[in-house]
């Protein structure tokens, strides 16, 4: 059978046909390059998954963050805050883990990412996560009441070297930032403080005002309307400068080499593309470049301190080790 030549008509269907089909193939192409390491969007609402309860400094963080990515039209699709509280923040990073392969879930984090899988209370660790960034640094403030004897640092380590496991220091759990900052302040001042554990920064504030404990160490922007109220004296402050907005001087002008930071930042759970990572990177890139999160930063106290990338994923590998050696001297075995 021969071949019918095509007439001006056909050609031009095959033509437009033949367009219509390298059109298409270009079109999944370019979606399927998107997702392995083009440019990429969220196609969803987005979720924030935060690790603490409503109204505290986690929470707090987290639904600026929000705020910011929203307001300065950096993510386009809604950003929607999600508490998932519980197990020192157990609870959201394993929900997390069960979001594998989603960009559209990220998740806010603050010490307890590193010190609950570092003291052997967690299966996971922050090398099961991709870590989009860190954000800021949160120092501890010392205080004691505005009816403390202890005028000044010096005034509480006297009397802790005179009347060992007699100054009564109140914390949150054996792991957290205020076991911590009792652990180095012990080990840099040869003292002994008994420590007296809590469930929450709220119920070690309220043993304060009512003289169950003598000492306590906070996050500053919980404790910074007690300060102003003159219901609380601050004696010093963990970080390695003066944080602005409170003159507080550091254990390290006081002849105490003590510092000691919690990072926040924010992580995607495990295995997203190579695409859906750099968005987000340059998203949070430029929520801390704005205005409106330089504000809040300021606003309560936190140190500015931005790791992005691998930077972060470095930044998180000291923080690791640094946890992991803090609960070997403490009795809390790591992984």
């Amino acid at each position: 059978m021969g071949t019918h030549p095509l007439t001006p008509v056909s050609a031009i269907r095959l033509c437009v046909l033949t367009s219509i089909l390298a059109v298409t193939a270009t079109a999944c192409a370019g979606r399927q390059a998107a997702d392995q390491g083009g440019s990429w969007q969220p196609r969803q609402d987005v979720r924030l998954i935060i690790h603490a309860s409503a109204g505290g400094a986690s929470d707090l963080m987290a639904r600026t963050a929000a705020k910011v990515l929203t307001d300065q039209k950096i993510v386009t699709r809604p950003v929607l805050a999600e508490n998932r509280e519980g197990g020192s923040g157990a609870v959201a990073y394993t929900y997390l883990l069960g979001q594998a392969g989603n960009p559209h879930y990220i998740a806010a984090f603050s010490g307890t990412y590193m010190s609950t899988p570092a003291s052997n209370q967690a299966d996971y660790r922050y090398t099961n996560y991709t870590n989009y960034s860190v954000v800021a640094e949160d120092a501890s403030v010392l205080v004691v009441s505005a009816a403390s004897p202890y005028r000044k640092l010096a005034d509480l380590v006297r009397a802790a070297k005179d009347r060992p496991d007699t100054v009564r220091y109140g914390g949150t759990q054996t792991g957290g930032a205020d076991s911590i900052v009792h652990y180095l302040l012990q080990q840099k001042t040869g003292t002994k403080l008994a420590y007296v554990p809590f469930d929450g920064g709220s119920e070690a504030s309220a043993a304060l005002l009512g003289g169950n404990v003598d000492v306590i160490s906070s996050n500053p922007s919980e404790i910074k309307s007690l300060i102003d109220a003159g219901r609380i004296r601050p004696l010093a402050v963990s970080s390695t400068a003066r944080i602005a907005g409170l003159d507080i001087p550091t254990f390290r002008e006081q002849d105490v080499d003590l510092v000691s930071t919690q990072a926040r930042g924010f992580i995607g759970p495990p295995r997203v593309s190579a695409a859906q990572r750099s968005y987000w990177e340059n998203a949070l890139t430029r929520m801390t470049e704005s205005g409106q999160w330089r504000d809040y930063v300021r606003a309560n106290f936190l140190q500015p301190s931005v790791h992005i990338g691998q930077n972060a994923q470095r930044y998180l590998d000291q923080e690791w080790q640094k946890y992991v050696s803090l609960y070997k001297e403490l009795g809390l075995r790591p992984k």
